[in-house]
């Protein structure tokens, strides 16, 4: 009986130990899902095509009618939906299908305009430590030969299609002034380009302007490469690029 006992306290806390690696396997199975399917969308899209941008669309907004648009990353072979809704809280720890996904979504900040029209817009997303966080590969744009080998992406909306031309890259406090989602007019928006032009660890070549719009790609930076100070550091990656409309 005693054997029995102890065999079955056995199978139980084997049991019990797989049940996190079984969890694990079908959360990655369900984000590699999600990632064919946005993959699949995108690549359908023609940039100089209305119709195959709204069929895109159509399609993602049947899963959910909170994305307002898609990031691009040519170079990269990397594309996100870009989601928004009343708060910044919602798609920190949601995924595209609204689900509960530590990873979070692609989202942007809530004050902005869903077409890209704000002054600064913000879009956030998560970075894991040493994982697979939908943003933790902007902190290779802290790499000069990186960040000059890939200096653009699109911007892909229902009604326009943009390529954002990345001029500043950099490591910063949350708390610092690069933090600015809610620029209210041209002359702020001038005095902050020229702040984060300042701040790039490396320079580019891109020309900037006040009437020119901005789109910033912010996530948290493990700039201890290690987990404590991962979870403690207040440090971010900002990466900001100016928004150049694709006539189509």
């Amino acid at each position: 009986m005693r054997r029995k006992i102890i065999l079955c306290i056995l199978y139980l806390t084997l049991i019990g130990s797989l049940i996190p690696l079984i969890l694990f396997a079908l959360k990655n199975l369900e984000r590699n899902g999600i990632d064919d399917k946005i993959e699949k969308t995108v690549d359908s899209i023609e940039v100089d095509d209305r119709s195959s941008i709204q069929n895109a669309f159509e399609k993602i907004w049947a899963i959910n009618d909170d994305v307002v648009a898609f990031l691009y990353f040519p170079n990269l072979d990397l594309s996100f939906p870009v989601l928004q809704t009343s708060d910044n809280d919602f798609y920190l720890n949601r995924n595209l299908y609204k689900k509960y996904d530590e990873q979070g979504s692609i989202f942007m900040d809530y004050r902005s305009n869903p077409n890209f029209t704000s002054l600064n817009t913000f879009i956030y997303g998560h970075s894991i430590f040493k994982g697979s966080g939908h943003f933790t590969f902007l902190k290779n744009y802290m790499n000069k030969t990186y960040f000059l080998e890939n200096t653009f992406f699109q911007v892909i909306t229902p009604n326009a299609v943009y390529q954002a031309d990345i001029f500043s890259a950099y490591c910063e406090k949350a708390t610092s002034t690069s933090n600015q989602p809610d620029i209210q007019n041209r002359e702020s928006l001038k005095l902050y380009m020229d702040e984060v032009t300042a701040k790039s660890f490396y320079p580019t070549n891109i020309e900037v302007s006040e009437n020119d719009n901005v789109v910033t790609l912010y996530t948290c930076a493990d700039t201890g490469s290690t987990l404590s100070s991962f979870l403690n550091g207040s440090d971010r990656h900002f990466v900001h690029a100016i928004l150049r409309k694709i006539e189509r």
